[in-house]
């Protein structure tokens, strides 16, 4: 590492203007680098028989969907009780809900690959959301204010969470856990 204090003005003070020319010529020559670097990457993978599927571009979870038989109930527990925002709506076809940089989305299940709706009683999915420690006794003393029927209270789990079950309007196992 190069220090600026070894560039010094005829006082003996840090020269600014050698000081930036010194950044600038290490900006260039990482700038270089890199580029030196990124060739030699793009000439390593045209060397190797792998292709590039189009899934190893994929970094992160956009939103997920939950195919229901209510939508309109559906997005009336997820806006009150969970207190999501609606992102944007096609009403009755397409509800988009922000859950930190993700969306939630809820959608009628009426396209033919969806398959038959499950059994009564039976969940489609778990949805876990985390919360600090002292969210999860908050939530459930809101959810029992709201006569949500909880699964299983606030317990302390051997593999460090501390969780609070309970379920959607379609059955959907709800989560709400916390690091401990």
């Amino acid at each position: 590492m190069i220090q600026l204090a070894n560039i010094q003005s005829e006082k003996g003070a840090p020269s600014i203007s050698m000081a930036v020319l010194l950044l600038l010529s290490i900006l260039v020559a990482n700038t270089a680098q890199a580029a030196d670097a990124e060739q030699r990457s793009e000439k390593a993978s045209t060397d190797t028989p792998l292709q590039k599927t189009g899934f190893d571009a994929i970094r992160n979870l956009d939103y997920t969907i939950i195919l229901c038989d209510d939508v309109n109930a559906m997005r009336e527990f997820y806006t009150t009780v969970l207190e999501f925002q609606v992102n944007h709506e096609t009403p009755g076809a397409w509800v988009a809900l922000q859950v930190g940089s993700s969306l939630l989305t809820l959608r009628p299940r009426n396209r033919p690959y969806d398959g038959p709706k499950p059994p009564k009683q039976s969940a489609s999915l778990q949805l876990a959301f985390r919360v600090p420690p002292q969210d999860v006794d908050r939530a459930h003393e809101t959810l029992q204010r709201l006569g949500v029927s909880i699964m299983e209270p606030p317990t302390d789990q051997p593999w460090g969470h501390r969780t609070l079950f309970f379920a959607d309007p379609e059955h959907n196992v709800i989560e709400i856990y916390a690091d401990i």
